[in-house]
């Protein structure tokens, strides 16, 4: 890479000139940035500036490191904006500037000289001259030693006595107490003014402590929330900032009291005022405003997604969203909001014949009445006690009473009265005849429960006899499949679980496995076996 660079002097003899308490001492420096090919760098590039002693060689006498914003490899900066230069850096002395491009040097550095009339300055304004003696017309003035020579003489008042010989000044013999006291005229000796000063007070950001002792008036260190004395550490970095004034570089141009961004991303924008609608197009070399092309488009068409539904009808699009149910997504209604709201959550206690807090409450009462605490053994029941429910085993005076249910009898015992059963009951004994069992609990193959093939014996399982057949109206036998007319259902096929039976074209009961009726969920199904709702039709049903 390769630099043109062009040096300010004006600015560097007035950092020359200056002292350190002086305004800002910064030396302004420009310059353009080429890449090996020669075409102008862009961006931003990382430069450190360094002051020598001599053209090769040696350690810089100040350096400091800026990243620069580039315009077609131009830059512009301040030299001293990071880092001040020290006092005495120009001296006189031969003095080269050096840059490095992020690790590599520029080279040959550039030698540093001064304009032409601040070769010889007539004036020094606001800052130090460094002289060995002072001339004027031809008249030394002050001598080698910094003291008056000649005829440079100082006069003085009253009062105030100068020695010529020893050059020394000092105060006219008063008697004690006295003081210097200015009259008007002159300065003479007199009396001190009668009173003291007993207090001292202070109004912030000053503080006094020991105020009607020893005073001793403060000044604290200025921070973000008090006011106070600004520290030569502060001093630097407020004096490094960037001011109102400062010219700025980059896509940036004027100063920052007032910048314009003449180019984005170091390409120029032009200073074209643009109109209403226009949109910034690049030409090729720059940024234009130009009217947008790509305006202007309508909308035919809008499709949206479920639960949204979208009708375009013939000029507006409309998009809409119907409330939700129990088969379809869809928008919350405000009154569904207030039952949904109203609903129990987990912290809900529960009441009545529930204790605890949903989803699992305990049951511990049956309609008013307390269920107790004690935990069932197996075979046990709830058995009301008069005053709660509680786990007891039934006995056989327990069932005396009933006209229908399940029992299971131990041993020997029987049921008096007559009772009347809704499913087999089981006992551990076969039940006797007497009290309407069969007496057995065993049946040879093909035995039938009837009463004595001859007397008035009980009833037990035996053989069918003869005379155990009534006479039959022949009529009324037929062999193989049972018509309709006689009580059967004209067709051999069997029926499957649960499918509708009706009448069929041949005469005979027929059946369709995907006419189904679930007895248990109480549900007809239309074109399947297995029915989800309480009439659910599958398929295409001609209308």
């Amino acid at each position: 890479m390769r630099t043109g660079a062009r040096f300010s002097m004006a600015a560097a003899c007035a950092l020359v000139s200056l002292p350190a308490a002086a305004d800002p001492q910064l030396l302004g420096y420009q310059g353009r940035l080429l890449r090996a090919d020669g075409t102008a760098a862009t961006g931003t590039a990382s430069v450190t500036f360094a002051i020598h002693d001599a053209a090769s060689g040696g350690s810089p006498l100040w350096t400091e490191t800026q990243t620069l914003g580039l315009a077609e490899g131009y830059y512009a900066t301040f030299l001293g904006m990071v880092t001040p230069p020290p006092q005495g850096l120009f001296d006189g002395a031969d003095r080269w500037l050096e840059l490095k491009i992020g690790t590599e040097p520029l080279v040959p550095r550039a030698r540093l000289g001064s304009v032409s009339y601040a070769a010889t300055a007539h004036d020094v304004v606001g800052g130090t001259a460094n002289v060995s003696s002072l001339e004027v017309a031809g008249q030394t003035v002050v001598d080698a030693a910094g003291r008056l020579a000649g005829s440079a003489k100082y006069g003085a008042g009253a009062g105030i006595a100068v020695d010529d010989a020893s050059q020394t000044i000092s105060l006219g013999t008063c008697t004690a107490g006295q003081v210097l006291q200015h009259d008007g005229t002159t300065w003479r000796c007199a009396a001190a003014a009668v009173g003291s000063v007993t207090q001292v007070s202070a109004a912030a950001p000053l503080s006094v402590t020991d105020a009607d002792t020893a005073p001793l008036i403060s000044l604290p260190q200025a921070g973000s929330v008090s006011a106070g004395y600004l520290s030569a550490a502060d001093w630097t970095s407020f004096n490094a900032k960037y001011g109102a004034l400062t010219q700025c570089g980059g896509d940036l141009s004027g100063s920052l009291s007032a910048p314009v961004v003449a180019r984005l991303q170091s390409r120029p924008v032009s200073a074209a005022a643009p109109a209403a609608g226009m949109v910034l197009k690049w030409e090729g070399t720059q940024w234009e405003p130009a009217a947008d092309a790509n305006s202007g488009g309508t909308v035919t068409r809008v499709t949206a997604i479920a639960p949204l539904t979208a009708w375009n009808g013939t000029s507006t699009p409309q998009i809409s969203i119907g409330p939700a149910s129990d088969d379809a997504d869809g928008y919350l209604t405000s009154s569904d909001w207030s039952r949904f709201d109203a609903k129990y959550d987990a912290a809900t206690q529960c009441g009545g014949d529930l204790d605890g807090s949903l989803p699992n409450p305990l049951v511990k009462g049956i309609r008013g009445f307390p269920v107790v605490t004690t935990a069932p053994a197996t075979a046990q029941v709830l058995r009301f006690d008069g005053s709660n429910w509680a786990p007891a085993s039934l006995g056989i005076a327990d069932v005396g009473g009933l006209s229908s249910g399940y029992v299971d009898l131990d041993d020997d015992q029987t049921l008096g009265g007559t009772k009347t059963f809704t499913s087999a009951p089981v006992f551990q004994q076969p039940l006797s005849v007497s009290s309407g069992g069969t007496g057995t609990s065993t049946a040879a193959q093909g035995a039938v429960f009837a009463g004595p093939a001859v007397g008035s014996d009980a009833p037990a399982f035996r053989a069918l006899v003869l005379g155990d057949l009534p006479d039959l109206d022949a009529s009324r036998v037929s062999l193989g499949m049972l018509s309709v007319a006689r009580g059967g259902t004209g067709t051999s096929v069997a029926f499957a679980s649960g499918s509708l039976v009706f009448a069929g074209a041949a005469g005979g009961y027929a059946h369709d496995a995907l006419l189904r009726w679930d007895d248990a969920a109480g549900r007809l199904g239309i074109g399947t076996s297995a029915p989800g709702d309480a009439l659910h039709v599958e398929g295409t049903m001609p209308i």
